[in-house]
């Protein structure tokens, strides 16, 4: 059993599909016509060009954002032609300065992603930038591993009272 990211819509029926293992991802349009519906393949990319093997990307500022799981869990900011804008940085030799996040899970808030890393459980604050990787703040959360639950965030004003 596999668990697939939900395909995100683009808009002017395009759709953004992904999965994990080899499956990759690809972009496809669909359009109605007299006939009825065709969709059409507007570009792939193989597993080790990206791939999201358990959450869905977030589409923002038209850019994809989303952990790729074949690129050594680098968070990943994509064009929408598929093409990498840039992606967390992997330091040869310096643990410290690579930034990897396995499968872990991520959402965006007031202007950052909070990408959770699925091994450790670091928590790490991103600007939702579309032209740079920059890692504002980072703090350990939780400990153990496989941490690869959907984060979630509480809003203000919610309440646990019954």
């Amino acid at each position: 059993m596999a668990a697939c990211p939900s395909p995100v819509a683009i808009g002017d029926g395009r759709i953004f599909i992904t999965s994990g293992y080899e499956a990759g991802s690809m972009m496809i349009q669909v359009e109605k016509g007299a006939a009825g519906f065709t969709a059409k393949k507007i570009y792939g990319l193989t597993a080790a060009q990206f791939n999201s093997e358990v959450h869905t990307p977030i589409l923002y500022k038209s850019h994809l954002f989303a952990v790729g799981s074949k690129t050594r869990g680098r968070f990943t900011c994509l064009g929408l032609d598929g093409k990498p804008v840039w992606q967390s940085p992997v330091a040869s030799g310096d643990a410290a300065a690579t930034r990897t996040f396995e499968l872990g899970g991520f959402l965006l808030a007031d202007g950052m992603f909070f990408v959770l890393d699925g091994v450790s459980g670091a928590l790490r604050l991103i600007e939702a930038s579309t032209t740079e990787y920059k890692e504002l703040a980072s703090a350990q959360v939780l400990s153990g591993g496989d941490v690869w639950g959907p984060p979630a965030l509480r809003t203000a004003g919610w309440s646990s009272a019954t």
